[in-house]
């Protein structure tokens, strides 16, 4: 049998503090996003064997730092709710990856908590809403609400003072998305950067192991210079009263096409109150003096 599977569907589910809408369907063998918003979930005969608990998340980008984030890592906050209700219950996921064990940890969840495959005979929950990022159609009041929340939980590390000028994340090469994979020279950046002050760190997010540390690093500065796309829209979320200096124009495009990436950034920017100057490849020397002084 085969279910499609939407946000307005009218199929059991569960709502965890009024928001986070659950569906729940059992015996998924094969799940996969046909489109934006919906489902394609297939199943089979019940078996009487002992049931295996899924907390289903992943979706059709799971291996872009960015989209995880905003699509699948926004439901990590309810996992320890879940497991009150369902002792057993396991974070299946369709790979492992460094960035997706990062947001685990930060919000204590094990290794233990995780499984990479589902067994038959099982009860699986998929969040809803169920939305990608490209999705233009779908931008409810229900998903605003879980971003501000997701967001809300990184508040709590702020930094009251400063160690440096600058804090520069270049551009890593663990993980990246292949299909949107870039490199840049940073170079130009930081011979900028030498002019100016000698107070300036580098923070390379591939060596990484604990996100606490990651905020606390991004926060040791009032200015952030990073490169755009996920970098951007992700460490974004982790400043607070910053200003962060993009190099590239990439999400300029993207954030008039797609309207929650730029909820995303506009609404982080309002909570963490951080303001941003793009750095457009090919700036020249004076140029980007100017703008790093701005």
């Amino acid at each position: 049998m085969i279910y499609f599977i939407n946000d307005n569907t009218p199929h059991e589910h569960i709502t965890i503090d009024d928001i986070y809408k659950i569906f729940i369907i059992e015996n998924v063998t094969h799940y996969s996003l046909i489109d934006f918003h919906t489902h394609r979930i297939e199943v089979c005969e019940k078996k009487e064997e002992s049931l295996e608990y899924y907390f289903v998340i992943d979706l059709l980008y799971d291996d872009a730092f960015g989209h995880w984030v905003y699509e699948s890592a926004i439901y990590l906050p309810i996992f320890g709710k879940l497991k009150e209700l369902y002792p057993t219950i396991k974070i299946v996921l369709k790979e492992k990856k460094q960035f997706k064990s990062l947001f685990l940890k930060f919000f204590d969840i094990m290794e233990t908590d995780v499984v990479y495959d589902m067994q038959p005979n099982n009860v699986c929950l998929f969040p809803s809403p169920i939305s990608s990022l490209n999705d233009n159609h779908n931008m409810t009041d229900v998903y605003k609400q879980i971003i501000v929340k997701f967001i809300t939980f990184f508040s709590k590390y702020r930094m009251e003072s400063h160690l440096y000028d600058y804090v520069i994340l270049p551009r890593q090469i663990k993980e990246n998305y292949k299909n949107n994979d870039r490199t840049y020279d940073m170079s130009v950046v930081y011979d900028v950067i030498n002019s100016i002050t000698t107070k300036y760190n580098t923070l390379h997010t591939d060596t990484i192991v604990d996100l606490k540390d990651q905020i606390v690093a991004i926060q040791s500065a009032p200015n952030v210079i990073l490169t755009d796309g996920s970098p951007y829209l992700v460490n974004n979320m982790f400043c607070n009263h910053q200003k962060l200096f993009i190099v590239d124009t990439i999400t300029i495009h993207q954030l008039h096409i797609y309207h929650k990436k730029k909820y995303v950034r506009e609404i982080v920017c309002k909570l963490n109150n951080n303001t941003y100057i793009y750095l457009p490849k090919h700036t020249s020397h004076a140029q980007l003096i100017e703008l790093l002084q701005h």
